[in-house]
């Protein structure tokens, strides 16, 4: 079990620390700066159209000289724009309109790993997801939608687990593996999430708290593997942080 919780730990807390200082650095710069329209609305709209259309384009086109096909390659192209994506929104307080270029670096890089790469990179992959995804949900939702959106995934993950499609196992390139230790993507983006967005709207001692449970929970979920092949790792977590969301 200790060694249970030391995976989880390399695992999980640092893709929560740095969804938490990223999203503090975001905040504080989008509150303050690109949340202004620029007057150039109509020449800003057709760059952006452009300027998603082409990592947009570029990435279907390596997904197909990849040989990547079917329900693989959609999972495959979302997961990479979600990194994409996030790496622009990071970057263009800093870098300006460059910041589309490293965006679209990070996608071609994002479907080679899902494509070619091994578990190792794979897990890193989901870590970098988990990042991205967190702190694209924390900024653009408010608090109540982050609690709608967990409810309903740790729902679906009762029901994947015990009566779905993952009751026979985890599909390995939407999995974070160190050992014989595996998180589910799903899992990992909201084990960053919870705590980032109650530490972005509630304060850091909230948002210490909140990651202090979000990780006591992942290990009495572990502790559950004893009895099971496969647990739910969403619905505890959020069952003990749940109080921090109403008070």
């Amino acid at each position: 079990m200790r060694n249970r919780c030391v995976t989880l730990s390399i695992l999980i807390v640092p893709t929560q620390i740095a969804s938490m200082l990223l999203i503090t650095i975001l905040w504080n710069v989008y509150s303050t700066e690109l949340y202004i329209v620029p007057p150039e609305t109509g020449a800003s709209a057709t760059y952006g159209v452009l300027f998603s259309l082409i990592p947009i384009t570029l990435s279907f086109v390596f997904a197909r000289l990849l040989k990547i096909k079917g329900f693989r390659a959609l999972v495959t192209l979302l997961q990479s724009l979600v990194v994409g994506v996030s790496v622009y929104v990071i970057l263009l307080p800093f870098t300006g309109n460059l910041s589309w270029i490293a965006s679209t670096f990070a996608l071609m890089a994002s479907i080679w790993v899902l494509a070619r790469g091994d578990s190792k990179s794979k897990t890193a992959f989901v870590g970098v997801f988990s990042i991205s995804a967190s702190i694209l949900l924390a900024l653009s939702f408010p608090l109540v939608a982050i609690l709608v959106f967990s409810t309903m995934l740790a729902i679906f993950d009762l029901y994947a687990v015990f009566k779905g499609p993952l009751s026979k196992g985890l599909p390995f390139a939407l999995v974070a593996q160190v050992g014989s230790m595996m998180i589910g993507v799903g899992d990992m983006i909201f084990y960053a999430l919870i705590p980032s967005s109650l530490y972005l709207h509630k304060g850091v001692l909230i948002g210490l708290i909140a990651l202090i449970l979000v990780n006591l929970g992942a290990i009495i979920s572990a502790k559950l593997l004893e009895k099971r092949e496969t647990i739910p790792g969403l619905p505890i977590p959020l069952l003990l942080t749940l109080p921090l969301f109403i008070i």
